[in-house]
């Protein structure tokens, strides 16, 4: 494994593991204490009833409708990427297609499709690029497939692990995945794996012998820097990031009335169990956005969705409701930011794209790109 960067301070790690402490002997949390560093944002986290706002944050948004045709209907959006000027969608559960769009929303072509041929997917789990080819993850198979941007079939490729998402590294020529199951591999008790290109581990990191297994708020998603991946996991209070320089802690958040430190191992990966004795704490949902000034996340605070925004040149952090009023009423600033903020997200530089209801934008023609006649789906590129 690659060296972890600086020696944590010790205050650091005293406030860590008094948050994250699990309850059990070979404590799951503290294994991650040697990944904190001077580096590490703590954020203060204080729920209020004021609406967050987005109107000082946004200073353009445009719309694309997507156009879509019979037997290219999108079902849900799980991934989007810009590249070459087109937009590249994953539907893994009900299309189980990744739909290519151009710069005007018009439908273009797909990556693979469902069957056992050559070139043909189970399921698209994930996708990532590697240069100009598009990488596919079909995890119920336990293979990679390689296409050209234009969706031509390049290879497949066989791996032994078993992982869920994908993103590349290209600084280190390499992908970063959360791990699957692997029983009997010796890779069970860790979160993420650094594979090379042809699927052969080359790494472990971020070791939980008490993972829970109902935290669906993990999550892969691509810096705002080149090269750098976040990982996000809902309920644990850190946001941690990879680079060709290995693991660390980016962000450690300490919450108002947040979770006991004993809860994972009270519920012991129950979700039903969790719901009746912790709904009234608050905690991180894991869904984050990291960009160059401002970062994005949302906490559950007694079974209510809060949104908080904190400003990296001001270091203050301001949490609170959505604005649900402003999205009823047609608000272009609210409904993107609702889009943004509860759905699949990536960050180009200064911009944010995104995907949300057609039905959503219909009063705001002045930014839209396309008409939305037919359309179920836009694409929202929110600039900051």
């Amino acid at each position: 494994m690659r060296p972890i960067m600086r020696k944590p301070t010790l205050l650091i790690i005293i406030v860590l593991l008094s948050i994250c402490r699990c309850g059990r002997n070979n404590n799951s949390f503290d294994n991650f204490s040697n990944l904190i560093s001077d580096s590490t944002i703590m954020i203060n986290v204080h729920p209020t009833n004021d609406v967050v706002s987005f109107d000082h944050i946004f200073k353009d948004i445009k719309i694309i409708h997507l156009k879509e045709e019979l037997g290219n209907i999108i079902g849900s959006v799980d991934k989007i990427i810009s590249h070459n000027q087109n937009f590249y969608l994953l539907d893994k559960r009900i299309s189980k297609r990744i739909f290519v769009y151009d710069s005007t929303g018009t439908f273009k072509f797909h990556i693979g499709r469902v069957g056992r041929g050559p070139g043909e997917y189970i399921e698209p789990t994930d996708f990532t690029f590697i240069g100009d080819e598009v990488l596919v993850l079909d995890q119920f198979s336990h293979r990679m497939l390689k296409y050209s941007n234009q969706g031509d079939f390049l290879s497949d490729i066989e791996t032994q692990l078993s992982f869920s998402e994908i993103e590349y590294v290209s600084d280190s020529h390499s992908l970063i995945a959360r791990a699957g199951y692997n029983n009997g591999e010796g890779h069970e008790n860790y979160e993420l794996l650094e594979i090379d290109t042809l699927g052969h581990l080359i790494s472990e990191y971020l070791p939980n012998p008490c993972r829970i297994n109902y935290s669906s708020g993990a999550a892969l998603k691509n810096g705002y820097e080149d090269g750098e991946i976040i990982y996000s996991r809902g309920l644990f209070p850190g946001v941690f990031s990879f680079s060709s320089m290995g693991v660390t802690s980016r962000y450690l958040f300490e919450i108002d009335n947040g979770l006991p430190h004993e809860f994972e191992n009270n519920c012991k990966g129950d979700f039903e169990t969790f719901m009746n004795k912790y709904n009234s704490y608050s905690y991180f949902s894991g869904n984050l956005l990291d960009t160059q000034r401002y970062l994005f996340f949302t906490v559950i605070s007694r079974k209510a969705i809060i949104y908080g925004i904190y400003d990296k040149e001001t270091k203050k952090t301001v949490c609170g409701p959505p604005d649900i009023s402003g999205i009823m009423s047609n608000d272009i600033n609210a409904i993107a930011a609702s889009a943004m903020m509860n759905g699949y997200a990536r960050v180009y530089g200064d911009l944010i794209l995104c995907t949300s209801s057609s039905e959503l934008f219909s009063q705001n023609s002045d930014k839209e790109i396309s008409n939305r006649d037919g359309t179920s789906y836009c694409i929202v590129m929110a600039k900051i």
